[in-house]
């Protein structure tokens, strides 16, 4: 009852649909009473109801059916246009996305929707669309916000340079948090990689310890598992961060297990031994590991 009504409300109140909006309660008995709320009462309900929740739940409240798209828009337009209602710009972008994102990509409706992006640009052009939306796995929404504002407004021309980083961190959360086939939908969907992109994102789950299952996947995608940055191959970072099962993931895809990129560092089975890393140590000379 409660949601129905806010439903309701806010529709009437933003929309601008009349000046009293009709308000209908129904009992236990399935009976009607109607009565009339007059504006006061509309933006005393909708000021405490919306500005009391969180973005995510604003949106969930505004993607039910109930509320045609026209309205939807019309709501959105009015909270970007009153900052009383409490929301930051990056709240009010993560709020026109989640929306967007509720529909198919690359739709009408989510055309119409980009277009509050648009006409508010001088509001909300401190704003990283793009980095909001694979921040919050909004992945239906990524690539075509890119094409539409690429294609159809000058003030977002700059999202071109952006895309490129975008599809990194969404793939990124994706390696973190989905699973190898979901990593691999989401490629399809972002329009694939190349093998730089794929070798950034190995070292990128190297560094944070991440599931090995992907390493696999990168390799398929183009990934040189024998790059080196910093001194350090692959193979030789794992081994210094104590990773077993990611020396065993990159050994069983053949890397080279001997190589080393300063000889300062040395090679993974010179840092294993250095290090006491016995666990580790055993599996490489039992692989064939040289020290030189």
């Amino acid at each position: 009852m409660k949601r129905s009504l806010k439903i309701i409300v806010a529709v009437a109140l933003l929309s601008g649909l009349a000046v009293h909006t009709r308000l209908y309660l129904q009992d236990d008995t399935a009976t009607q009473e109607q009565r009339f709320l007059t504006n006061n009462e509309v933006l005393a309900l909708l000021t405490s109801q919306i500005a009391s929740e969180s973005v995510a739940r604003t949106a969930q409240f505004l993607l039910t059916q109930e509320i045609p798209l026209r309205q939807k828009i019309e709501i959105m337009r009015a909270l970007v246009a009153d900052p009383s209602y409490g929301f930051t710009h990056d709240d009010l972008i993560m709020l026109i996305l989640a929306v967007a994102n509720g529909y198919p990509a690359r739709t009408p409706e989510q055309q119409a929707i980009f277009k509050i992006l648009a006409d508010n640009y001088d509001t909300l052009q401190d704003t990283r669309p793009l980095a909001i939306a694979a921040q919050h796995k909004y992945y239906n929404v990524l690539e075509s916000l890119a094409t539409w504002a690429l294609d159809n407004v000058e003030h977002y021309k700059q999202l071109k340079a952006d895309l490129t980083a975008l599809k990194m961190v969404a793939l990124a959360n994706a390696m973190e948090n989905e699973t190898s086939s979901a990593f691999r939908g989401l490629v399809a969907q972002l329009g694939g990689i190349t093998p730089q992109q794929a070798t950034d994102l190995a070292w990128k789950q190297l560094a944070r310890k991440g599931s090995v299952e992907f390493m696999a996947e990168l390799k398929q995608l183009g990934a040189n598992l024998e790059d080196a940055r910093n001194g350090k191959t692959m193979l030789v970072y794992a081994v210094m961060d104590n990773n077993l099962p990611m020396v065993q993931a990159l050994t069983k895809l053949g890397v080279n297990l001997s190589s080393f990129a300063d000889p300062e560092i040395g090679t993974p089975l010179q840092q294993a031994f250095s290090l006491g890393y016995k666990d580790i140590e055993k599996f490489l000379r039992s692989q064939g590991a040289r020290e030189i």
